[in-house]
Protein backbone atom coordinates (compact mmCIF):
# COMPACT_ATOMS: atom_id res chain seq x y z
CA UNK A 1 0.00 0.00 0.00
CA UNK A 2 1.84 3.35 -1.33
CA UNK A 3 -0.39 5.55 0.76
CA UNK A 4 -0.73 6.34 4.49
CA UNK A 5 -3.94 4.43 5.69
CA UNK A 6 -5.14 1.14 7.34
CA UNK A 7 -6.79 -2.17 5.80
CA UNK A 8 -10.06 -0.99 7.89
CA UNK A 9 -10.22 2.46 5.84
CA UNK A 10 -10.17 0.73 2.63
CA UNK A 11 -13.62 1.78 0.59
CA UNK A 12 -13.42 4.88 2.88
CA UNK A 13 -13.62 8.34 1.02
CA UNK A 14 -9.73 9.98 1.37
CA UNK A 15 -10.39 12.63 3.41
CA UNK A 16 -12.64 10.93 5.87
CA UNK A 17 -10.03 8.38 6.44
CA UNK A 18 -7.28 11.16 6.82
CA UNK A 19 -9.59 13.23 9.27
CA UNK A 20 -9.69 10.05 11.35
CA UNK A 21 -6.11 9.28 11.09
CA UNK A 22 -5.60 13.30 12.02
CA UNK A 23 -7.54 12.92 14.97
CA UNK A 24 -5.89 9.67 16.55
CA UNK A 25 -2.67 11.47 16.61
CA UNK A 26 -4.02 14.56 18.26
CA UNK A 27 -7.78 14.31 19.21
CA UNK A 28 -7.75 18.11 19.99
CA UNK A 29 -7.28 19.42 16.36
CA UNK A 30 -10.22 20.53 14.58
CA UNK A 31 -10.83 18.92 11.11
CA UNK A 32 -13.64 20.05 8.63
CA UNK A 33 -13.88 18.17 5.57
CA UNK A 34 -15.54 20.35 2.58
CA UNK A 35 -16.78 19.83 -0.89
CA UNK A 36 -13.95 19.90 -3.62
CA UNK A 37 -13.21 22.83 -4.82
CA UNK A 38 -13.81 25.76 -6.12
CA UNK A 39 -15.85 25.69 -2.83
CA UNK A 40 -16.57 29.30 -0.66
CA UNK A 41 -15.21 27.60 2.30
CA UNK A 42 -12.05 27.25 0.70
CA UNK A 43 -11.91 30.75 -0.95
CA UNK A 44 -12.42 32.00 2.59
CA UNK A 45 -9.47 29.95 3.73
CA UNK A 46 -6.97 31.54 1.82
CA UNK A 47 -7.44 34.79 3.90
CA UNK A 48 -7.43 33.09 7.13
CA UNK A 49 -5.34 29.71 6.87
CA UNK A 50 -1.57 30.16 7.56
CA UNK A 51 -1.15 27.54 4.70
CA UNK A 52 -2.93 25.82 1.60
CA UNK A 53 -1.32 22.84 0.58
CA UNK A 54 -1.75 20.83 -2.66
CA UNK A 55 -0.74 17.23 -2.58
CA UNK A 56 -3.02 15.89 -4.99
CA UNK A 57 -1.53 16.88 -8.56
CA UNK A 58 -4.80 17.39 -9.78
CA UNK A 59 -5.59 19.96 -12.67
CA UNK A 60 -8.76 21.33 -11.01
CA UNK A 61 -6.64 22.00 -7.57
CA UNK A 62 -3.77 23.78 -9.25
CA UNK A 63 -6.27 25.83 -11.27
CA UNK A 64 -7.94 26.49 -7.79
CA UNK A 65 -4.75 27.57 -5.89
CA UNK A 66 -3.74 29.89 -8.76
CA UNK A 67 -7.33 31.41 -8.11
CA UNK A 68 -6.64 31.66 -4.58
CA UNK A 69 -3.06 33.41 -5.10
CA UNK A 70 -5.34 36.51 -6.94
CA UNK A 71 -7.27 37.21 -3.57
CA UNK A 72 -6.17 40.49 -2.61
CA UNK A 73 -6.55 39.50 1.36
CA UNK A 74 -4.77 36.34 0.82
CA UNK A 75 -2.70 35.55 4.21
CA UNK A 76 -1.68 31.73 3.44
CA UNK A 77 1.11 30.76 2.33
CA UNK A 78 0.39 28.49 -0.98
CA UNK A 79 2.27 25.08 -1.19
CA UNK A 80 2.21 22.57 -3.90
CA UNK A 81 4.12 18.92 -3.39
CA UNK A 82 4.71 16.17 -5.63
CA UNK A 83 6.79 13.04 -5.97
CA UNK A 84 8.36 11.81 -9.16
CA UNK A 85 6.19 8.75 -11.26
CA UNK A 86 8.97 6.76 -11.76
CA UNK A 87 10.37 5.82 -8.17
CA UNK A 88 8.84 8.17 -5.54
CA UNK A 89 12.12 9.45 -4.54
CA UNK A 90 12.58 12.83 -5.83
CA UNK A 91 10.10 15.74 -4.51
CA UNK A 92 9.42 19.44 -5.52
CA UNK A 93 7.95 21.81 -3.38
CA UNK A 94 6.46 24.70 -4.94
CA UNK A 95 6.15 28.21 -3.00
CA UNK A 96 3.76 31.29 -2.71
CA UNK A 97 4.58 34.03 -0.39
CA UNK A 98 1.51 35.71 0.79
CA UNK A 99 2.06 39.12 -0.76
CA UNK A 100 3.90 37.83 -4.07
CA UNK A 101 2.19 38.56 -7.35
CA UNK A 102 2.54 35.03 -8.90
CA UNK A 103 0.62 32.19 -8.99
CA UNK A 104 1.69 28.80 -8.19
CA UNK A 105 1.49 27.91 -12.44
CA UNK A 106 3.62 30.72 -12.67
CA UNK A 107 6.00 29.24 -10.25
CA UNK A 108 5.81 25.47 -11.91
CA UNK A 109 6.22 26.75 -15.02
CA UNK A 110 9.31 28.99 -14.89
CA UNK A 111 11.19 26.34 -12.97
CA UNK A 112 10.21 23.99 -15.38
CA UNK A 113 11.88 26.16 -18.26
CA UNK A 114 15.05 26.77 -15.64
CA UNK A 115 15.25 22.69 -14.78
CA UNK A 116 15.04 21.33 -18.21
CA UNK A 117 18.02 23.91 -19.50
CA UNK A 118 19.80 23.00 -16.95
CA UNK A 119 22.56 20.18 -17.64
CA UNK A 120 23.14 19.97 -13.68
CA UNK A 121 19.42 19.36 -12.93
CA UNK A 122 18.74 16.47 -15.25
CA UNK A 123 17.68 14.02 -12.79
CA UNK A 124 14.76 16.45 -12.21
CA UNK A 125 13.62 16.78 -15.94
CA UNK A 126 11.06 13.92 -14.73
CA UNK A 127 9.12 16.08 -12.91
CA UNK A 128 8.34 18.24 -16.65
CA UNK A 129 8.01 15.29 -19.33
CA UNK A 130 5.46 13.54 -19.87
CA UNK A 131 6.16 9.81 -18.00
CA UNK A 132 7.83 7.33 -20.28
CA UNK A 133 5.71 4.05 -21.59
CA UNK A 134 5.87 1.98 -18.10
CA UNK A 135 6.41 4.53 -15.48
CA UNK A 136 2.84 4.61 -14.70
CA UNK A 137 1.07 1.76 -13.41
CA UNK A 138 -2.83 0.70 -12.97
CA UNK A 139 -2.27 -1.42 -9.82
CA UNK A 140 -5.65 -2.79 -10.21
CA UNK A 141 -7.73 -3.27 -13.11
CA UNK A 142 -10.62 0.22 -13.23
CA UNK A 143 -7.99 2.39 -10.87
CA UNK A 144 -9.05 5.72 -12.83
CA UNK A 145 -5.32 6.96 -12.22
CA UNK A 146 -2.28 6.03 -12.58
CA UNK A 147 0.41 5.72 -9.82
CA UNK A 148 3.94 5.04 -9.64
CA UNK A 149 6.79 2.24 -9.28
CA UNK A 150 8.80 2.56 -5.77
CA UNK A 151 8.11 1.69 -2.08
CA UNK A 152 5.53 3.43 0.52
CA UNK A 153 9.35 3.74 2.40
CA UNK A 154 9.86 5.72 -0.75
CA UNK A 155 6.70 7.95 -0.56
CA UNK A 156 7.07 8.51 2.96
CA UNK A 157 10.69 9.50 2.96
CA UNK A 158 10.43 11.46 0.27
CA UNK A 159 7.52 12.91 1.86
CA UNK A 160 8.52 13.63 4.97
CA UNK A 161 11.46 15.64 3.51
CA UNK A 162 9.46 17.93 1.61
CA UNK A 163 7.04 19.03 4.37
CA UNK A 164 10.55 19.46 6.43
CA UNK A 165 11.69 21.56 3.86
CA UNK A 166 8.34 23.44 4.22
CA UNK A 167 8.60 23.95 7.96
CA UNK A 168 11.60 26.06 7.29
CA UNK A 169 10.27 28.28 5.24
CA UNK A 170 6.50 28.91 6.89
CA UNK A 171 8.54 31.73 9.30
CA UNK A 172 9.92 33.82 6.25
CA UNK A 173 8.40 32.50 3.10
CA UNK A 174 10.20 32.75 0.25
CA UNK A 175 8.47 31.87 -3.34
CA UNK A 176 9.88 29.37 -5.21
CA UNK A 177 10.82 25.71 -5.58
CA UNK A 178 12.39 23.09 -3.77
CA UNK A 179 13.93 19.69 -5.74
CA UNK A 180 15.20 17.24 -3.25
CA UNK A 181 15.83 13.85 -3.57
CA UNK A 182 16.75 10.51 -1.11
CA UNK A 183 19.91 9.79 -0.48
CA UNK A 184 20.45 5.93 -1.64
CA UNK A 185 19.47 7.29 -5.50
CA UNK A 186 23.19 8.96 -5.38
CA UNK A 187 21.95 11.79 -7.42
CA UNK A 188 23.39 14.98 -7.44
CA UNK A 189 22.45 18.04 -6.41
CA UNK A 190 20.27 15.85 -3.00
CA UNK A 191 19.09 19.30 -2.70
CA UNK A 192 18.23 23.07 -4.45
CA UNK A 193 15.82 25.93 -3.97
CA UNK A 194 15.73 28.18 -6.72
CA UNK A 195 14.19 31.41 -6.04
CA UNK A 196 10.68 32.95 -8.54
CA UNK A 197 12.08 36.39 -7.97
CA UNK A 198 15.37 35.37 -9.60
CA UNK A 199 13.49 33.46 -12.26
CA UNK A 200 11.53 36.40 -12.78
CA UNK A 201 14.96 38.79 -13.36
CA UNK A 202 16.15 36.85 -15.77
CA UNK A 203 13.14 37.02 -18.14
CA UNK A 204 13.48 40.58 -18.09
Amino acid sequence: MRQNYVEDQIGMPKAHALAQRLAGIRDDVAIDIVVQPPSHELLEAADHADLVLDATVSVTVGRFLDQLAQRPQRRAVLAQMAVDTRSASLGILILVAPAAPWCPSDVDQAVGRHVLAAPDLEPYHGLWTEPAPGDELRPVRGCSVPTFHGSAADLVATTATLVNLLGTQMRDPVSGTHLCVQPHTGVQPAHRFITHADLAQQVR
